[in-house]
């Protein structure tokens, strides 16, 4: 059992759960299990090579200068890679490891701590926000992973002392490969190690020193030069209505500012055009006219909606982002 962890938490289930994930990590094996998020499709099992989660905990480490004297806090579910590398970062370089309940608002148990970085979904960032930005104050650095963040929330965190970074990469990656500083920058920045292109629009990742050589993502990138890339979408996600390809999440930019609760664009089958889009609310009530005024105001005809529909609740994973699939299948959408 590692040595140098606290449990800030009663929930027995979560710390055997990180128990068990320890004692995995120190079997014979040379590998572990991990599921992917789901926010795609179905979540998968897949092995990962230790020797490859080393490297990648060296790459966080390294780029953040750990010391042993440093606390990294975890605050995520360790079924996913996300809350795996915490503890793999923690072990690699003999840091304290801080461990809270994945709860919507983790800080108020380590108000009385230094923490070298602590990593979070944007729904948790939200949540902070909402209660106490201050709680903020007493960590350096924030990793934002497992879902886009949103304008409103970067404008938020640009008034904290902390260096907020979101994160770019998945289970196949062994975590991030990528870190923009959403205070300062515009673009990802892949680690020293890591080199990028694109093939048709979407992301290619080389990254031997991980035992990847060339990994083809489904991700729609402009790419500004071998390390630097700007994340567009999901190739999987684009609507091709009347011939005139669209991107789900640039159009969703566009209505951060107009609809305030959570939303999601997506396409659904239409004789005429092959595809439309459509824009589903999470919301027992229909949307207001004035905000259909708004949305002819920022949007082309193209990426009008011509459909919106109403859900009470989103289908959501355990990371706590908006599940589509499954929540389009609760709608009986065809897309």
């Amino acid at each position: 059992m590692y040595s140098k962890i606290e449990f800030l938490t009663s929930d027995s289930e979560y710390i055997n759960q990180i128990k068990l994930f320890i004692n995995e990590w120190f079997n014979e094996n040379d590998y572990i299990i991990s599921k992917t998020s789901g926010s795609t499709g179905f979540p998968k099992e897949i092995k990962l090579k230790k020797t490859s989660l080393r490297y990648s905990a060296r790459m966080t480490g390294n780029y953040f200068k750990f010391k042993e004297t440093d606390n990294l806090l975890l605050s995520l579910p360790i079924f996913g890679i996300g809350g795996k590398m915490i503890i793999i970062r923690a072990i690699e370089f003999n840091t304290n490891l801080i461990v809270t309940a994945p709860q919507k608002n983790p800080l108020r148990l380590v108000q009385h701590l230094k923490i070298k970085i602590a990593s979070f979904v944007p729904y948790q960032i939200n949540k902070i926000i909402e209660e106490d930005k201050s709680l903020f104050d007493n960590i350096e650095n924030i990793l934002i992973g497992g879902a886009a963040i949103n304008q409103s929330i970067i404008n938020k965190l640009r008034s904290i002392k902390s260096d907020c970074f979101e994160t770019f990469g998945m289970t196949e990656t062994y975590s991030h490969i990528a870190l923009k500083n959403i205070k300062k920058e515009n673009y990802f920045t892949v680690f020293d190690s890591i080199k990028i292109d694109s093939f048709n629009n979407c992301l290619c990742i080389i990254a031997p020193s991980l035992g990847i050589d060339v990994l083809l993502t489904n991700d729609i990138i402009e790419l500004k030069n071998e390390k630097q890339f700007r994340w567009i979408g999901r190739s999987d996600n684009v609507i091709n209505s009347g011939g005139i390809k669209l991107h789900p999440e640039e159009i969703e930019k566009k209505l951060e500012s107009v609809i305030d609760c959570p939303f999601f664009i997506s396409k659904e089958v239409n004789s005429e055009f092959g595809e439309i889009v459509i824009l589903i609310i999470e919301s027992n009530k229909p949307i207001e006219l004035d905000i259909i005024k708004k949305l002819k105001q920022i949007l082309s005809s193209f990426e009008m909606p011509k459909k919106n529909y109403f859900i009470e609740n989103f289908i959501y994973t355990n990371t706590q982002k908006i599940n589509r699939l499954e929540t389009m299948k609760k709608l009986n959408i065809e897309r």
